[in-house]
């Protein structure tokens, strides 16, 4: 193994450019080959608070874990029919369309809940999260007693650019293992010439 090593250090330059030209065609073809996805979100935050004989609202552990269980119960009723079906009606979108590419996550808090939606029109990515909002804090008191839910992150559209980037980096590797293999395939046939054709002897 050790006859490869000086190979691939003096090839190094070989192994990454090939990296990146494969990185940077897929990148290109990828892009123009595909139509792009916009996803918008939205962050609401979950907290739970006891009233006590005074009136006054105290935080107890308890409603801790109540508000974590309230996110886990969003995650279910949120894409449900109750709020994305009641949000689908107002906009005039199919249910069962909308539900596909609906997506409701917990946060970097245990009581943070990320809505989003993704769809080739960013413009109706952000009007459905809207209306789910909308729909779900009018709703909330209903379902959620003593609950509170802050929108702590407004609607935002971003492209979604998840699979082209995992296809670029896939193929920045795929680059760099062909480059290595060619290297490696050189130093073996080299290798052999010299040992079926040894240099004569002076």
């Amino acid at each position: 193994m050790d006859k490869y090593y000086p190979a691939l250090i003096k090839k190094i330059w070989l192994i990454l450019l090939l990296a990146v030209l494969a990185a940077a065609a897929t990148h290109f073809l990828y892009g123009s080959l595909t139509t792009p996805r916009y996803s918008a979100s939205a962050g609401i935050y979950v907290s739970r608070r006891t009233i006590d004989a005074n009136g006054m609202e105290t935080v107890l552990y308890n409603d801790l874990l109540s508000g974590e269980l309230a996110v886990a119960d969003c995650k279910i009723l949120i894409p449900g029919i109750p709020i994305l079906g009641q949000a689908s009606e107002n906009l005039g979108y199919d249910y069962e369309e909308l539900k596909k590419y609906i997506g409701v996550s917990v946060g970097g808090s245990p009581r943070v809940i990320n809505v989003s939606y993704t769809d080739l029109d960013g413009e109706k990515a952000a009007a459905v999260v809207r209306n789910v909002l909308d729909v779900f804090f009018e709703n909330a008191g209903e379902y959620f007693p003593n609950t509170r839910f802050e929108l702590i992150e407004d609607v935002s559209v971003s492209l979604s650019g998840t699979k082209i980037s995992f296809y670029t980096v896939g193929a920045g590797i795929l680059g760099a293992c062909a480059a290595v293999a060619v290297i490696l395939l050189s130093v073996n046939v080299k290798a052999r010439r010299e040992r079926a054709f040894p240099p004569p002897s002076r």
